[in-house]
């Protein structure tokens, strides 16, 4: 009966995966807009060559590894069962008959056989009731998010309004090809000498 019991238990890991996920995406998705925005400011305040690839690095990072912590991480179906039972109330149902499908036949032999089968029946009833997206749904707090687009907004503008220093990076790139471009006829002139 324990292994019926995680076959319904599977869809539920998946949604609770999938939810801790969303929920680590909106809490923590400031944090590279933020560092963006910074870096692009620090772009604006001294010249610094190819800041603007740099400030999205970040962001680029976190959108890679987020998803995968979130879609590589495992979740043991005991797990899932506590989790289940603590936040719809089971009162420990999943759990218990999750782990009296899994005990060795002489723990199991100081229940009472008939108490085991009923509870483990009500368990699986119950389990098969279960709808995941109903049970685990995805919210969206408003405060993270807003702070999210304020960061967003930012870096975004920081990347769109002129930056002075980028005629600044300009100039030393003229000069530095000047320079080049000047050591090139003098090594001509060398090379017509010698």
């Amino acid at each position: 009966m324990s292994s019926e019991l995680l076959i319904y238990l599977r869809p539920l890991g998946q949604r609770i995966r999938l939810r801790d996920g969303q929920r680590l995406l909106v809490r923590t998705l400031w944090m590279p807009l933020a560092a963006a925005a910074l870096v692009l400011l620090a772009g604006r305040l001294a010249p610094i060559p190819g800041y603007a690839r740099a400030a999205w690095a970040p962001l680029a990072l976190w959108l890679l590894a987020l998803p995968a912590y979130s879609l590589l991480r495992r979740m043991p179906s005991a797990r899932v069962a506590r989790i289940a039972d603590a936040e719809l109330h089971l009162r420990n149902k999943l759990g218990t008959a999750l782990e009296l499908g899994h005990q060795a036949p002489e723990r199991t032999t100081r229940f009472d056989a008939e108490l085991v089968t009923r509870q483990q029946g009500n368990a699986l009833t119950l389990a098969r009731t279960l709808q995941p997206r109903r049970a685990f749904p995805l919210h969206w707090p408003v405060r993270p998010l807003g702070l999210a687009a304020g960061c967003l907004v930012a870096a975004v503008l920081l990347a769109v309004l002129p930056n002075p220093m980028d005629a600044v990076l300009a100039e030393r790139d003229a000069i530095a090809e000047a320079a080049e471009q000047q050591a090139e006829e003098l090594q001509e002139l060398a090379d017509e000498l010698a």
